[in-house]
């Protein structure tokens, strides 16, 4: 209960308002006792000094509390039966009036502090929940005696008072565009402060998990040399192959940076690594990032550069191809910083494979995205698209490439000793893993491409994969978003685009914390250009990113 006095009494500054935990049961329901049953006399009093609301069960509580103390309470609750619908007038229901209705019960502040500004804050918390889960109407039963205060907060009536108990209410509601500004500005500022809700990954790793693979990773280690571990490891590898990677298949213990340097070190073992410059091939953060391998690994190359957020310069390629043969090409698939997915099959069509090794980063791309046939060498990990916890760096060849690397060493005694954990000779031969790979991760990746990224389900999965983008893209565009990627080349699991103007990007990814999702944009290279991230890694629909699109329409 609040009083519509326009006099406010100052709030304390230890005033949080928070979301309810299952300790807190015992004080809502006094707090609801001392207001609804003592006070106004809605429920009749069984003795027990506290009152259980009839929705319990379902409703979601904010609660203002002061130095550890609980002196405010609203409830809401999105799923019929609804309350509010029995004081409607004879011969009206709420199917026929309502879109897609919000019902916010129990506004109660504690006296003393009904002068405050508390409930008008826990008012912006029923509203930030409305707007986070795609509702589009807040409904209320507005105790007779504060009519003057819905009313200033938007609220019409849609019938006359109904008694309950000792108290009247009248049936009212609002549409969440029609609530006063100031009490949208307040639901949409960090001045609220609930208790963080499960948030929704769309990182672009580490990958959102299927539950089978989730289970996989509790599961006790098993010795990296047992029988069943290497039936585990022939199995991963087989699977990766069927996502059409080349046929040698190596799993190391890393990341994509490590697989990056594992071909690295293969490309200085090709024959004609010394007279024949290789060439990189980069539009964004990861590209250069090759840049920086092959100048670890003493590489001779050119780098092609093409403007931050386009494609590959195939057209400087092409004018270099008429020029001379590189000893090989690399270029990043799915460039993540940019949501750029490259035209990979172009770049094959353009060079002759068995001249040119053509080296593809698909670190991202692999589970998400089709890799083309013809590549020499392809690198991967564990923790992106294909959906399993990170820590297993996937480096695949072709197996004329594995021939002509293994030829030059044999034959050129003075040819670098292969580091020992990024030996590819090795790890591409052996039928156990050359050195200790951990059954933590190796059976959720196993586990994965079991289900999740079953490779025979692959065309299924790389529809759903384009269809989600594309709803990604345009509901971004529709928010008055621009999407960094051209349309044409545009990542399907993704997407990096500009956030709302008069926020940092740091600012933005509290705001989508706040809404329950979990995006990037912390990296140098986002934050330094205003932009964030959304990646879809993992099983997803449209219903699971609506609320967050709801939200964004609002702070847009």
């Amino acid at each position: 209960m609040v009083s519509p006095n326009p006099r406010l009494a100052a709030e304390p500054n230890s005033v949080l308002i928070r979301e309810s935990q299952n300790t807190d049961q015992q004080a809502i329901a006094d707090l609801l006792h001392r207001t609804f049953v003592a006070e106004l006399g809605q429920y009749q009093d069984d003795g027990s000094g506290h009152h259980v609301d009839k929705f319990d069960s379902k409703n979601e509580y904010f609660l203002a509390e002061s130095d550890g103390k609980l002196v405010g309470v609203i409830a809401v609750h999105g799923s019929p039966p609804f309350s509010v619908e029995s004081r409607l007038p004879a011969g009206t229901l709420m199917k026929d009036i309502a879109d897609h209705p919000l019902e916010v019960r129990l506004l109660c502040v504690a006296p003393g502090l009904r002068f405050s500004r508390i409930a008008f804050r826990l008012m912006a918390s029923a509203y930030r929940h409305a707007v986070a889960h795609g509702y589009h109407e807040l409904w209320i039963s507005g105790v007779r005696e504060q009519l003057p205060m819905y009313h200033k907060l938007g609220f019409e009536e849609l019938g006359p008072p109904v008694a309950c108990g000792n108290s009247f209410f009248s049936p009212m509601r609002v549409k969440t565009e029609g609530l006063p500004a100031g009490l949208r500005r307040e639901a949409m500022t960090e001045k609220l402060q609930p208790v963080a809700p499960q948030l929704l990954n769309l990182l672009p790793g580490p990958a959102r998990l299927h539950a089978r693979v989730q289970a996989a990773a509790g599961l006790a280690p098993i010795y990296h040399r047992s029988a069943e571990f290497l039936r585990l490891y022939q199995e991963v590898r087989s699977n990766l192959h069927a996502w059409q990677l080349p046929a040698h298949v190596a799993l190391l213990a890393g990341g994509g940076t490590l697989a990056n340097d594992a071909i690295a070190q293969a490309l200085l073992r090709l024959p004609n690594a010394k007279t024949a410059p290789g060439v990189i091939l980069s539009a964004g953060e990861f590209g250069d990032r090759l840049v920086q391998h092959a100048a670890a690994a003493g590489l001779h190359y050119e780098v092609l550069r093409a403007p931050w957020g386009t494609c590959w310069p195939l057209e400087k390629l092409e004018a270099l191809l008429a020029q001379r043969q590189p000893a090989w090409i690399w270029g990043v698939h799915l460039e993540s910083s940019t949501g750029v997915l490259n035209p990979a099959a172009a770049l094959l069509e353009l060079v002759d494979t068995e001249a040119t090794a053509v080296c593809l980063d698909c670190t991202s791309s692999l589970g998400a995205a089709e890799i083309p046939l013809g590549a020499a060498l392809v690198s991967s990990s564990s923790g992106k698209s294909l959906e399993a916890l990170p820590g297993i760096a996937i480096v695949a060849a072709a197996p004329f490439w594995v021939e002509q690397i293994r030829a030059h060493t044999h034959a050129n005694p003075g040819t670098p000793i292969w580091p020992p954990s990024l030996d590819l000779l090795e790890a591409w031969q052996a039928v156990e893993p050359p050195h200790t790979l951990g059954s933590q991760l190796l059976l959720p990746l196993a586990v994965s491409l079991r289900h999740a990224c079953n490779p025979t389900c692959a065309p299924q999965r790389l529809r759903n994969h384009r269809a989600l983008g594309n709803y990604i893209r345009q509901q971004l565009r529709l928010c008055g978003l621009a999407v960094i990627a051209p349309e044409a080349f545009a990542s399907p699991a993704i997407t990096t685009f500009e956030v709302p103007a008069g926020l940092t990007t740091l600012e933005f990814l509290t705001r989508a914390r706040a809404w329950g999702f979990e995006l990037a944009g912390q990296s140098r290279y986002l934050s330094g250009r205003r932009l964030a991230q959304i990646a879809t890694l993992g099983e997803f629909c449209e219903a699971d990113l609506g609320a967050f699109f709801g939200a964004l329409r609002f702070l847009s």
